[in-house]
């Protein structure tokens, strides 16, 4: 809107304007706002699925990476069993690696920031998975 006061002759005001609907235009200016709002929502949805599919495969690395140390472990220390009188006090510790071996086989529970602890496991087709600790699996497998 846009007006004017004037004074006539005898003194008396008059007000001359012009009126215009911008209805329509504000309601464009709100829906590009509203679809700027959408795209930034998709757009930080997007970088968070990057950061957990680059989080995945270094999961996935470390866990391939801990599978390779273990089945050396492992079949190490089979070796080291078969050469050991059953009985033997290093048999018996051998033992132990590969009670505790036997039970990283499928995963661990890690400490993670402050006091939670994190639960990775993984099978044989190579699936991974790092979850929160329930307050059931308070202690290491070992």
């Amino acid at each position: 809107m846009v007006a004017r006061a004037l004074a006539d002759e005898s003194g008396d005001l008059e007000f001359v304007g012009a009126v215009m609907d911008i209805t329509r235009r504000k309601r464009a200016e709100e829906a590009q706002r509203v679809q700027e709002r959408e795209r930034e929502e998709m757009q930080r949805q997007l970088q968070q699925a990057a950061k957990m599919e680059a989080i995945g495969r270094l999961a996935g690395g470390i866990a391939h990476d801990f599978n390779n140390i273990l089945g050396a472990i492992l079949g190490y220390g089979e070796l080291a069993q078969n050469n050991l009188v059953e009985g033997g006090a290093v048999r018996r510790q051998i033992d132990q690696v590969m009670q505790a071996g036997a039970g990283g086989e499928h995963g661990f529970v890690a400490d993670g920031p402050g006091r939670d602890r994190y639960l990775c496991s993984w099978g044989s087709d190579f699936w991974l998975s790092l979850s929160k600790a329930s307050t059931g699996t308070s202690q290491p497998r070992a």
